[in-house]
């Protein structure tokens, strides 16, 4: 009996570590398919049928990072997996496809599934591939009455909008919440979702939303109505004005009613919704605005500030003339004084000129930024009669180009191709000898405009320039070097393009297809087999889930702390410790901040266009972009590196196409201040268990 007894307990004990052994392997096996970004069916059908749930669940969010819509079917037959959790994944799996292939699979699954979560997650899918073309889904969650459902209908409309297709259908059903709600997340919303339609049908909505309290609504509402701005001024819109509708539609946007409550929302107590409100009255260009904008170029918050002086980039006279030399002759800040003399420029271009060359030419970078913006300025003076200056502008902008900054030199060859009277295509090619990934960039894309059989001269240094880089961390001047040589058209080009139908990238391959059937004028270009794999870095020491990771950026504006999500994205974040660990980020500028939207670091050349020399898996999460998430910059997938962004306010658009890694959870007041060419001083990484009092480690 005993023998029986122990006999029965081995092959137990086989059966478990068995099960185990091939839970093991299954789960190498799937770490390679997402890390080489290959899905193979027949194996991904053995595993989404595999008894074992881990492999179930592991499998269908691998191929949502994959992203391949031809496996979408495979996908749709987990949304009726036993287990709550597959079913989850598989419909965020498919709304990472941003492909109406999936429109249908959700639409049906919909009708079926009765977990309010997954639910949840499949509208969100739904806002992320659908047409339109089945509005059954958004009706029933417009109608629930449910908290959660209609702040889900809100957003998967405003996505469905953002993508070209607003249900407008269901409009009603918007306005009517509007007026019914008192939830701020509902409010915000449905604001941001009506901003998305880009229509003159929303400017009742719209303004109405700027009576909501959350700060939110009145922030997308006022973007919507920069929208309606250029649609009211659009040469369409101009015979319409005649119509009933449109006459009264017109008279509204031009009532003194209207312009009080665009005047109210610029002393506003949230800075990024005066900032929303400026950027409006700039562009409306009234003249009872112009002293209300003055009055905001001594705001407390330095973007406003800084949107007060572009604003009046719009009031061309004397009065914009004074402010700018005055706060050029008093401001403390060079960027202040910089953001000045670029708007100088536009009312008096010989003044500003001359600013340049006896004080702006002689900074270092990032000082002499605001010399390039200046010299730019001067030709959209008057666009129809460029000023005298225009041609020495040009010339010096030249000198500034061939300087040793990177960072100098691109935007300087930025500016250039933008002339009406730019550079000659010898300047251009001599440019792109220089190796430089953002010049290239910017070189090719000027290239694949111009017309003319002079290009031809282009396409041996296109193709040399394009052996220097490598991807995917150069994608960004790789796909507009094949589509430059696709625009130029000659067969010098043809062997070069027939070897990049063999990159692994699916965009340069794409690309090179796409741009051999244009020169040789045959449809049907074989693909050959792919014959390297992705280069991209995942070999970073691991994060313990049993701990908290939180890195403090001490900047020149201040200090904030943001933790670090490894669970979500294990890679991007076990990168971003390497990298502090390195003292990688101290000294590195804030290159990007577009106000009420996002603040961007990471880059050692300063510009946006370098990283630390590799670049890193994409790790597409579910967590949405709110105020003070941290995600990854990207320039194509899977080409993140060391730069990362901080985001204002929400973002729904921004979900699922860049890696949230984080959240920042103290210092958001510093987020809000930061201004172009801050820097981070010095960035501490602290660890702790995540029962254990926060110890720093650096």
């Amino acid at each position: 009996m005993k023998s029986c007894l122990a006999f029965f307990l081995i092959l137990l004990w086989l059966a478990v570590s068995c099960g185990n052994l091939d839970e093991d392997l299954a789960m190498q096996e799937l770490k390679q398919a997402e890390y080489s970004r290959k899905a193979d069916p027949e194996k991904f059908i053995r595993w989404f049928n595999h008894k074992n749930g881990n492999i179930r669940l592991k499998a269908v969010e691998t191929l949502g990072k994959i992203q391949d819509s031809t496996q979408a079917v495979l996908l749709a037959n987990r949304l009726t997996d036993e287990d709550p959790a597959v079913r989850a994944a598989a419909a965020f799996a498919l709304g990472q496809l941003f492909s109406p292939v999936a429109e249908n699979y959700l639409a049906d699954a919909l009708r079926v599934e009765t977990d309010k979560s997954i639910r949840l997650k499949i509208i969100d899918a739904y806002g992320k591939t659908g047409t339109g073309k089945n509005l059954n889904p958004l009706r029933d969650f417009s109608d629930s009455g449910d908290k959660d459902y209609l702040r889900s209908f809100a957003l998967a409309y405003g996505m469905l909008a953002y993508r070209g297709y607003p249900p407008l259908q269901l409009y009603p059903s918007m306005e009517r919440l509007l007026l019914l709600t008192d939830d701020p997340e509902l409010s915000w919303r449905l604001a941001y979702a009506v901003y998305r339609i880009r229509g003159l049908g929303t400017f009742e909505f719209l303004a109405k939303s700027l009576e909501k309290e959350d700060p939110r609504a009145r922030y997308f509402a006022l973007k919507g109505l920069v929208d309606i701005d250029a649609l009211m001024k659009s040469p369409e819109f101009v015979p319409l004005r005649t119509q009933p509708e449109y006459r009264q539609l017109w008279n509204k946007y031009q009532s003194r009613d209207f312009r009080r409550r665009i005047t109210a929302q610029l002393q506003d107590s949230t800075w990024y919704v005066r900032i929303a409100a400026l950027d409006l009255v700039g562009k409306m260009e009234d003249p009872n605005f112009q002293g209300e904008i003055v009055k905001l170029l001594d705001d407390p918050h330095p973007n406003v500030r800084i949107q007060a002086i572009q604003s009046l980039a719009s009031y061309k006279n004397w009065y914009t003339r004074r402010e700018m030399r005055r706060i050029y002759q008093e401001s403390p800040d060079w960027r202040l004084r910089g953001e000045a003399l670029a708007v100088l420029t536009l009312v008096q271009p010989e003044e500003a000129l001359k600013i340049v060359k006896d004080d702006l030419l002689q900074q270092p970078w990032p000082q002499n930024y605001y010399a390039i913006k200046t010299l730019e300025n001067i030709e959209a003076f008057d666009q129809q009669k460029p000023p005298k200056e225009t041609d020495e502008a040009t010339t010096l902008l030249m000198q500034l180009s061939q300087g040793n900054n990177p960072a100098q030199r691109t935007l300087a060859v930025e500016v250039l191709v933008n002339r009406s009277k730019p550079p000659s295509l010898e300047f251009f090619l001599e440019a792109l000898k220089s190796g430089d990934l953002a010049v290239a960039t910017i070189v090719s894309n000027y290239l694949s405009l111009i017309k003319s059989p002079v290009t031809v001269q282009a396409v041996q240094p296109l193709i040399d320039a394009y052996r220097k880089f490598s991807a995917p961390r150069d994608l960004e001047a790789m796909e507009p070097i094949i589509v430059a040589l696709d625009s130029i058209g000659s067969e010098e080009a043809l062997p070069f393009l027939r070897e990049e139908l063999r990159n692994p990238y699916p965009g340069i391959r794409e690309k090179a297809r796409r741009a051999l059937q244009h020169i040789t004028g045959v449809a049907d270009i074989e693909m050959p087999p792919v014959q390297s794999a992705y280069a991209v870095r995942w070999d970073f020491p691991p994060l313990s889930l049993d701990s908290l990771y939180q890195v403090t950026f001490q900047t020149s504006a201040g200090e904030f702390t943001m933790e670090l999500n490894p669970e979500k994205a294990p890679i991007n974040t076990a990168n971003i410790v390497s990298l502090v660990k390195q003292n990688f980020y101290n000294g590195i500028s804030f290159h990007r901040v577009v106000p009420g939207f996002v603040v961007q670091v990471g880059d050692p050349r300063g510009d946006g266009w370098g990283g630390p020399g590799y670049s890193v898996l994409c790790e597409y999460n579910d967590l949405p972009y709110e105020r003070g998430t941290v995600g990854m910059a990207l320039a194509g997938k899977d080409t993140g590196g060391s730069q990362f962004f901080v985001a204002h306010t929400p973002q729904p658009q921004l979900n699922g196409r860049y890696t949230v890694i984080g959240q920042v959870i103290s210092g958001m007041e510093t987020i809000d201040r930061l201004m172009m060419f801050d820097h981070i001083e010095q960035a501490k990484l602290s660890v702790r268990a995540k029962t254990q009092p926060l110890a720093a480690n650096r």
